[in-house]
């Protein structure tokens, strides 16, 4: 909860957790550049990522990911 109204985050790391599926607050993080899901749990890659238009690094080493969207 709250992580909604870190619009100016910039980095995010959730590496190396147990986390299934991203939260859709998640995508309220607009000016995000950073985000870091190495050895990751998700079960699929969301889509939404690519709403972030400031993003300029998505590290997904060893993450559980089976496809990624085109």
């Amino acid at each position: 909860e709250g992580l909604q109204h870190l619009t100016k985050l910039k980095r995010l790391d959730i590496s190396y957790n147990q986390i299934t599926e991203l939260d859709d607050k998640l995508w309220a993080l607009t000016e995000l550049e950073e985000l870091d899901m190495f050895y990751a749990s998700l079960e699929s890659f969301p889509k939404e990522v690519y709403n972030f238009k400031h993003l300029k690094r998505l590290a997904i080493t060893d993450a559980q990911i089976d496809s990624i969207p085109p």
